[in-house]
Protein backbone atom coordinates (compact mmCIF):
# COMPACT_ATOMS: atom_id res chain seq x y z
CA UNK A 1 0.00 0.00 0.00
CA UNK A 2 2.83 2.40 0.93
CA UNK A 3 4.73 1.69 -2.29
CA UNK A 4 1.61 2.20 -4.40
CA UNK A 5 0.90 5.48 -2.62
CA UNK A 6 4.43 6.77 -3.17
CA UNK A 7 4.32 5.78 -6.85
CA UNK A 8 0.97 7.51 -7.23
CA UNK A 9 2.32 10.69 -5.62
CA UNK A 10 5.40 10.66 -7.85
CA UNK A 11 3.33 10.20 -11.01
CA UNK A 12 0.95 12.97 -9.95
CA UNK A 13 3.84 15.36 -9.31
CA UNK A 14 5.55 14.49 -12.60
CA UNK A 15 2.28 15.01 -14.44
CA UNK A 16 1.70 18.33 -12.68
CA UNK A 17 5.17 19.42 -13.76
CA UNK A 18 4.53 18.31 -17.31
CA UNK A 19 1.29 20.20 -17.60
CA UNK A 20 2.39 23.16 -15.58
CA UNK A 21 0.58 25.14 -18.22
CA UNK A 22 -2.97 24.16 -17.50
CA UNK A 23 -3.73 20.99 -18.31
CA UNK A 24 -6.42 22.77 -17.92
CA UNK A 25 -6.67 23.50 -17.54
CA UNK A 26 -8.26 24.09 -18.01
CA UNK A 27 -9.19 27.30 -19.76
CA UNK A 28 -10.81 25.71 -22.61
CA UNK A 29 -13.82 23.90 -23.49
CA UNK A 30 -15.05 21.90 -26.36
CA UNK A 31 -18.24 20.79 -27.88
CA UNK A 32 -19.16 19.14 -31.07
CA UNK A 33 -20.05 22.05 -33.21
CA UNK A 34 -21.41 20.40 -36.35
CA UNK A 35 -20.53 21.58 -39.79
CA UNK A 36 -23.69 23.68 -39.82
CA UNK A 37 -22.29 25.89 -37.09
CA UNK A 38 -20.41 28.69 -38.79
CA UNK A 39 -17.60 30.51 -37.09
CA UNK A 40 -18.82 33.92 -36.01
CA UNK A 41 -16.75 37.12 -35.76
CA UNK A 42 -15.00 37.38 -32.42
CA UNK A 43 -16.40 40.22 -30.28
CA UNK A 44 -14.33 42.36 -27.94
CA UNK A 45 -13.17 40.67 -24.74
CA UNK A 46 -15.69 40.73 -21.91
CA UNK A 47 -15.44 39.85 -18.24
CA UNK A 48 -19.00 38.71 -17.61
CA UNK A 49 -18.29 35.02 -17.35
CA UNK A 50 -17.39 34.42 -21.00
CA UNK A 51 -14.31 36.01 -22.51
CA UNK A 52 -13.45 36.25 -26.17
CA UNK A 53 -10.20 37.14 -27.84
CA UNK A 54 -8.88 37.38 -31.37
CA UNK A 55 -5.42 38.54 -30.40
CA UNK A 56 -3.80 35.19 -31.10
CA UNK A 57 -6.47 33.71 -33.33
CA UNK A 58 -4.60 34.52 -36.53
CA UNK A 59 -1.42 32.81 -35.41
CA UNK A 60 -2.70 29.95 -33.27
CA UNK A 61 -3.11 27.55 -36.17
CA UNK A 62 0.41 28.26 -37.44
CA UNK A 63 1.90 27.83 -33.97
CA UNK A 64 -0.09 24.67 -33.41
CA UNK A 65 0.98 23.16 -36.73
CA UNK A 66 4.63 24.01 -36.14
CA UNK A 67 4.63 22.47 -32.66
CA UNK A 68 2.78 19.39 -33.86
CA UNK A 69 5.31 18.75 -36.62
CA UNK A 70 8.46 19.43 -34.62
CA UNK A 71 7.35 17.59 -31.47
CA UNK A 72 5.20 14.79 -32.85
CA UNK A 73 6.80 12.19 -30.57
CA UNK A 74 6.27 14.35 -27.50
CA UNK A 75 2.60 15.06 -27.95
CA UNK A 76 0.37 13.64 -25.22
CA UNK A 77 -3.33 13.87 -26.17
CA UNK A 78 -5.93 13.41 -23.45
CA UNK A 79 -9.72 13.64 -23.29
CA UNK A 80 -12.69 13.15 -20.99
CA UNK A 81 -16.44 13.43 -21.47
CA UNK A 82 -19.65 13.47 -19.50
CA UNK A 83 -23.40 13.93 -19.94
CA UNK A 84 -24.90 16.80 -17.98
CA UNK A 85 -28.64 17.24 -17.22
CA UNK A 86 -28.56 20.91 -18.19
CA UNK A 87 -29.07 23.05 -21.26
CA UNK A 88 -25.92 23.62 -23.29
CA UNK A 89 -26.13 27.37 -22.64
CA UNK A 90 -26.01 26.84 -18.87
CA UNK A 91 -23.10 24.41 -19.06
CA UNK A 92 -21.18 26.62 -21.47
CA UNK A 93 -21.59 29.81 -19.44
CA UNK A 94 -20.58 28.13 -16.19
CA UNK A 95 -17.50 26.44 -17.62
CA UNK A 96 -16.41 29.58 -19.45
CA UNK A 97 -16.41 31.56 -16.20
CA UNK A 98 -12.68 31.07 -15.86
CA UNK A 99 -12.11 32.40 -12.32
CA UNK A 100 -14.43 29.61 -11.12
CA UNK A 101 -12.30 26.81 -12.56
CA UNK A 102 -10.63 26.23 -9.20
CA UNK A 103 -14.08 25.46 -7.77
CA UNK A 104 -14.26 22.10 -9.56
CA UNK A 105 -10.57 21.47 -10.32
CA UNK A 106 -8.93 20.84 -6.96
CA UNK A 107 -5.39 20.98 -8.34
CA UNK A 108 -5.95 24.63 -9.24
CA UNK A 109 -5.23 27.30 -6.66
CA UNK A 110 -6.64 30.21 -8.66
CA UNK A 111 -7.42 31.56 -12.12
CA UNK A 112 -7.33 35.32 -12.61
CA UNK A 113 -7.45 37.77 -15.48
CA UNK A 114 -4.11 39.54 -15.76
CA UNK A 115 -5.77 42.94 -16.13
CA UNK A 116 -9.20 44.39 -17.05
CA UNK A 117 -8.09 45.04 -20.64
CA UNK A 118 -6.07 41.84 -21.10
CA UNK A 119 -7.93 38.63 -22.09
CA UNK A 120 -5.04 36.47 -20.89
CA UNK A 121 -5.50 34.59 -17.64
CA UNK A 122 -2.97 33.51 -15.04
CA UNK A 123 -3.38 29.96 -13.77
CA UNK A 124 -1.83 28.84 -10.48
CA UNK A 125 -1.54 25.29 -9.21
CA UNK A 126 -0.15 24.10 -5.89
CA UNK A 127 0.27 20.68 -4.28
CA UNK A 128 2.61 19.16 -1.69
CA UNK A 129 4.54 22.41 -1.44
CA UNK A 130 5.12 22.65 -5.20
CA UNK A 131 3.68 25.61 -7.09
CA UNK A 132 3.23 26.20 -10.81
CA UNK A 133 1.80 29.03 -12.86
CA UNK A 134 1.15 29.69 -16.57
CA UNK A 135 -0.75 31.99 -18.87
CA UNK A 136 -3.46 30.99 -21.32
CA UNK A 137 -5.91 32.60 -23.69
CA UNK A 138 -9.15 31.61 -25.42
CA UNK A 139 -8.70 31.56 -29.18
CA UNK A 140 -12.27 30.71 -30.16
CA UNK A 141 -15.67 30.69 -28.50
CA UNK A 142 -19.01 29.93 -30.11
CA UNK A 143 -21.73 29.92 -27.49
CA UNK A 144 -23.01 27.37 -26.62
CA UNK A 145 -21.06 24.97 -28.80
CA UNK A 146 -17.30 25.24 -28.56
CA UNK A 147 -14.39 26.89 -26.79
CA UNK A 148 -10.75 26.57 -27.80
CA UNK A 149 -7.64 27.70 -25.97
CA UNK A 150 -3.86 27.58 -25.94
CA UNK A 151 -1.11 28.44 -23.51
CA UNK A 152 0.89 31.62 -24.04
CA UNK A 153 3.77 30.83 -21.70
CA UNK A 154 5.46 27.75 -20.34
CA UNK A 155 4.94 24.31 -21.83
CA UNK A 156 2.84 24.25 -24.96
CA UNK A 157 -0.72 23.00 -24.67
CA UNK A 158 -3.92 23.56 -26.58
CA UNK A 159 -7.38 22.09 -26.60
CA UNK A 160 -11.11 22.58 -26.77
CA UNK A 161 -14.38 21.75 -25.08
CA UNK A 162 -17.45 20.74 -27.10
CA UNK A 163 -21.01 21.00 -25.82
CA UNK A 164 -23.43 18.90 -27.85
CA UNK A 165 -27.15 19.45 -27.30
CA UNK A 166 -28.92 16.14 -26.71
CA UNK A 167 -32.22 17.87 -26.01
CA UNK A 168 -33.43 21.02 -24.25
CA UNK A 169 -32.04 20.00 -20.86
CA UNK A 170 -29.32 17.46 -21.63
CA UNK A 171 -25.83 18.19 -22.91
CA UNK A 172 -22.89 15.98 -23.81
CA UNK A 173 -19.66 17.67 -22.83
CA UNK A 174 -16.26 16.58 -24.10
CA UNK A 175 -12.92 18.10 -23.19
CA UNK A 176 -9.85 17.32 -25.26
CA UNK A 177 -6.38 18.72 -25.07
CA UNK A 178 -2.80 18.07 -26.09
CA UNK A 179 0.30 19.06 -24.22
CA UNK A 180 3.85 18.81 -25.46
CA UNK A 181 6.30 17.25 -23.02
CA UNK A 182 10.03 18.01 -23.08
CA UNK A 183 11.83 15.41 -25.17
CA UNK A 184 14.34 14.62 -22.45
CA UNK A 185 11.63 13.94 -19.90
CA UNK A 186 9.66 11.74 -22.30
CA UNK A 187 12.83 9.77 -23.04
CA UNK A 188 13.54 9.34 -19.33
CA UNK A 189 10.03 8.29 -18.38
CA UNK A 190 8.83 6.47 -21.46
CA UNK A 191 5.37 6.57 -19.92
CA UNK A 192 3.23 8.75 -22.15
CA UNK A 193 0.42 6.23 -21.80
CA UNK A 194 0.62 6.18 -18.01
CA UNK A 195 0.71 9.95 -17.82
CA UNK A 196 -2.23 10.25 -20.20
CA UNK A 197 -4.31 7.79 -18.19
CA UNK A 198 -3.56 9.66 -14.97
CA UNK A 199 -4.53 12.99 -16.48
CA UNK A 200 -7.71 11.60 -18.01
CA UNK A 201 -8.93 9.66 -14.97
CA UNK A 202 -7.73 11.66 -12.01
CA UNK A 203 -7.71 15.16 -13.41
CA UNK A 204 -10.07 15.64 -16.34
CA UNK A 205 -12.77 13.12 -15.45
CA UNK A 206 -12.81 14.15 -11.80
CA UNK A 207 -13.03 17.78 -12.81
CA UNK A 208 -15.98 17.12 -15.12
CA UNK A 209 -17.84 15.16 -12.43
CA UNK A 210 -17.28 18.00 -9.96
CA UNK A 211 -18.42 20.51 -12.56
CA UNK A 212 -21.62 18.58 -13.25
CA UNK A 213 -22.51 18.17 -9.58
CA UNK A 214 -21.82 21.79 -8.67
CA UNK A 215 -23.58 23.39 -11.62
CA UNK A 216 -26.64 21.12 -11.37
CA UNK A 217 -27.15 22.10 -7.73
CA UNK A 218 -26.46 25.72 -8.56
CA UNK A 219 -28.96 25.81 -11.43
CA UNK A 220 -31.74 24.28 -9.32
CA UNK A 221 -31.16 26.41 -6.23
CA UNK A 222 -30.11 29.63 -7.99
CA UNK A 223 -27.14 29.97 -5.70
CA UNK A 224 -23.59 28.70 -5.54
CA UNK A 225 -23.64 25.31 -3.77
CA UNK A 226 -21.43 24.37 -0.85
CA UNK A 227 -20.37 21.01 -2.28
CA UNK A 228 -16.94 19.58 -1.56
CA UNK A 229 -15.33 18.65 -4.88
CA UNK A 230 -13.83 15.21 -5.35
CA UNK A 231 -10.07 15.18 -4.98
CA UNK A 232 -7.67 13.81 -7.58
CA UNK A 233 -4.96 13.26 -5.01
CA UNK A 234 -4.48 10.32 -2.61
CA UNK A 235 -5.51 11.09 0.95
CA UNK A 236 -2.57 12.11 3.10
CA UNK A 237 -3.42 9.51 5.77
CA UNK A 238 -3.69 6.65 3.28
CA UNK A 239 -0.41 5.20 4.54
CA UNK A 240 -2.14 4.05 7.69
CA UNK A 241 -4.59 1.88 5.76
Amino acid sequence: MTTALISSHVLVLVTMWLIGVQCFPVQSYLVSAGSHHRRVPTPRPTRGGVSFSSRRANTSNDIRSEDTLSNSKNRIPVSAEIEIPLAAEIAFDAFADLPRQATWADWLKSVEYISPDNPETMWKMSYLGLSYSWKAISTRQERPFVIEWESTSGLKNFGRVDFTKLDSDRTHMKLTMTFLAPRLLVKMLGQQGAIARLVEKRMLQTMLHNFRDIVVVESTSNQQPQLKPLSIFPKQNAESD
